[in-house]
């Protein structure tokens, strides 16, 4: 066990050093997200895995970002959602 969480410690210090494909911004630069995403529902599954008609549900969800480049590494991000 104890070699487990040796291992698991290592790997969460050593994987951030990995993450060379990040989108980093540069120092200045602002990036904005606007994601919005609609679904309706019309059939739902019972405990057997068959389809069932429900009534007609329909979901609107609006997210937004905000990511500004502080230095050329860092970047500070604002993320908000609403369902």
């Amino acid at each position: 066990m104890k070699k487990l969480l040796l291992v698991l410690v290592m790997l969460a210090l050593v994987l951030p050093a990995f993450a060379d494909d990040a989108k980093v911004l540069p120092k200045g630069v602002l990036r904005t997200y606007l994601a919005p995403s609609y679904t309706t529902i019309t059939e739902v599954y019972d405990a057997d895995g068959e389809a069932q008609d429900t009534t007609e549900t329909k979901l609107l969800n609006l997210g937004a970002a905000l990511e500004y480049g502080i230095t050329d590494w860092v970047n500070l991000g604002l993320q908000w959602g609403l369902v």
